[in-house]
């Protein structure tokens, strides 16, 4: 993987010039450790987000704290580990709280969303959704029409979907893809979004066409990503999920 090959380079030019605990090495520890988690390389990714943690307990700032709760968290959650992801993430939030700036709340808020819909509590997973459009709500336009913005509705038409509240599902992805062509989301974001929309909008007997062209429209938006977007017979949720992981973060 070439990003994981260009930021071990980095890493080691910084820790042989630079004090260990110095925030660009605890950076290089941080990214890393997301690249070998887009991987599933969750161990190796762990050990690396922990150094990082370590050198951030002093003297970052409360925004480099908060990102790498969420970070870390997501690769807790990932392995399986729920309570860890929980316990760490759930400190961030009160970071995030304590700042108030909507964008880490929200973006807090959306990444418990997740590691609640991962351990089937969709009614908490559905709260912290709630309270996410509050905080676009309040935080005004510029908000509610950001790239968090589709990817609130993203994750409330996820939701919604397990719960089979199948016209929910259908105008939170439909909403999700808008917001997304409209604020210009990475392409594996918007290839997402419009899986996940085919999807709702094929629960539907009467709607079967419009998911037809949606499933289409996500096959074409995956061409275009680097590699031609893998094995576009494949599907499933879980590939959409590895393009994002690949392209995005």
């Amino acid at each position: 993987m070439r990003a994981e090959k260009e930021m071990t380079e980095s890493l080691d030019i910084r820790l042989q010039h630079l004090p260990h605990d110095d925030l660009l090495v605890a950076l290089s520890y941080t990214f890393l450790g997301m690249a070998l988690g887009c991987e599933e390389r969750y161990e190796e990714g762990l050990d690396l987000l922990l150094k990082a943690g370590k050198v951030l307990e002093e003297g970052a700032s409360e925004v480099r704290r908060v990102t790498w709760g969420y970070n870390i968290s997501r690769n807790y959650y990932c392995m399986g580990r729920y309570s860890d992801a929980d316990k760490v993430l759930t400190a961030a939030m009160a970071e995030a709280e304590c700042s108030q700036g909507w964008y880490s709340q929200v973006y807090g808020q959306l990444t418990f969303t997740s590691l609640r819909t991962r351990m089937d509590d969709l009614e908490k997973a559905l709260d912290h959704v709630h309270v996410a459009k509050q905080i676009l709500e309040t935080a005004g336009t510029v908000a509610r029409f950001s790239w968090l913005g589709s990817y609130c509705a993203y994750r409330a038409g996820d939701v919604a979907l397990r719960q089979r509240r199948t016209q929910d599902a259908i105008d939170e992805h439909e909403r999700s893809v808008a917001i997304g062509k409209l604020t210009r989301v990475p392409t594996s974001i918007l290839a997402r979004c419009t899986h996940a929309f085919s999807k709702a909008l094929a629960l539907d007997p009467e709607r079967q066409e419009e998911a037809e062209h949606q499933r289409k429209a996500a096959r074409e938006l995956r061409a275009l990503l680097p590699g031609g977007g893998g094995d576009l017979d494949d599907e499933s949720d879980e590939a959409f999920e590895r393009l994002v992981k690949m392209d995005h973060r």
